[in-house]
């Protein structure tokens, strides 16, 4: 059984302007920068632990400046933590208690109908249904709604029944 091709409905890189590219790229390129900067210490390590011998002529030599080294990056991370913390307190402190989302409004079947290209009628009746089968056009339209032939209606020799009483729910084609 072969499946219609449903488009991509969010990514439309057509849409997007040369200069968003630039700074996205300018963007992912410093934070792998700054991602490597952070790391390289612990390649480092790594390294070292698995036989290079660089570590110990620029870091074991001298260590004031890798005992330095280390308070900064431990600063760093303090640091970062504590703002981490004070943003999440911030906002407990300012939403805990609140809830800014109202209730929805109900959908009427016309609107939805509308949005999908199908009739009031058809929606009506597939919001009756537990189970439903929607079938697409090669657009990702919907063409038709028919009701789930489920296993409950399966016979002794376990050929499905159908039932005469459902009819097919067709939108305009």
């Amino acid at each position: 059984m072969s499946y219609p091709r449903i488009p991509k409905t969010v990514y439309h890189p057509e849409l997007v302007t040369k200069t968003k590219k630039s700074v996205l790229f300018l963007i992912a390129t410093a934070g792998w920068i700054i991602w490597l900067y952070i790391m390289l210490p612990l390649i480092a390590v790594l390294a070292w632990a698995f036989g290079y011998q660089r570590l110990e002529i620029f870091v074991l030599s001298d260590s004031v400046r890798t005992f330095q080294t280390l308070k900064i990056y431990a600063s760093a991370i303090a640091v970062g933590g504590a703002l981490f913390i004070l943003w999440a307190m911030y906002n407990w402190l300012r939403f805990h208690a609140r809830d800014r989302r109202g209730s929805l409004k109900q959908v009427s079947a016309q609107d939805i109908g509308h949005t999908f290209g199908l009739e009031e009628i058809a929606v009506l009746r597939a919001r009756q249904e537990k189970n439903a089968d929607f079938s697409f056009n090669a657009d990702g339209q919907i063409i038709s709604i028919e009701p789930h032939r489920s296993a409950i209606n399966a016979t002794a020799l376990g050929s499905p029944q159908t039932s005469p009483d459902h009819d097919k729910i067709s939108g305009p084609a």
